[in-house]
Formats: structure tokens, sequence, C-alpha cells
């Protein structure tokens, strides 16, 4: 037996999808070809842990993604996640 699913919900679940796309696209292309703009995605005190490797701080991380050998990213798949404020 199935449920539906609230319309209302649905719409939001939809808008977070195309939402987290649309931001996971823009972030890949960045670290795979614009690496010197990646501070502009981060606070001053951000952390970033990539691979089980971290880095604290706006310039650390530039630094750790100057280091990084060239890529290209390919996704798969895609998991969005309910916050605790909910969607």
């Amino acid at each position: 037996m199935t449920t539906a699913i609230d319309p209302e919900l649905r719409t939001k679940i939809d808008a977070a999808c195309r939402m987290e796309e649309e931001f996971t696209k823009l972030y890949n292309e960045k670290v795979a070809k614009k690496r010197h703009q990646m501070t502009r995605l981060y606070m001053d005190n951000g952390l970033l842990v990539w691979n089980e490797n971290g880095a604290n701080g706006k310039d650390n991380i530039q630094k750790y993604f100057q280091e990084l050998p060239r890529f290209e990213y390919i996704m798969n798949t895609l998991t969005i996640i309910e916050s605790s404020q909910g969607w």
C-alpha cells in the first residue's frame, strides 16, 4: 500500500532537490576548474573535510584546494537530508 505525499511537501522536496543539484554542480565546477575562487564559498572560520583530511580557516582551505591533483567530477547520486529546521 502506497501513501500519497502531501502536495506542499512534494513541492518543497522538489525545490530542495533542484537547489542541491545546482549547488553541487557549481561547487564541483569550481573545485575542478576555478580553485583560486574557492575561498568565496567559505567563511573566515570555515571547516573543510575532504576524504578524511581537514582544513580550518579560509586560507588553509584555499591552500588545500590548490594542492589537490586535477580531476574531473562526475555526479552519480545525490542525497538530501532534512535539517532540524525542516525543509
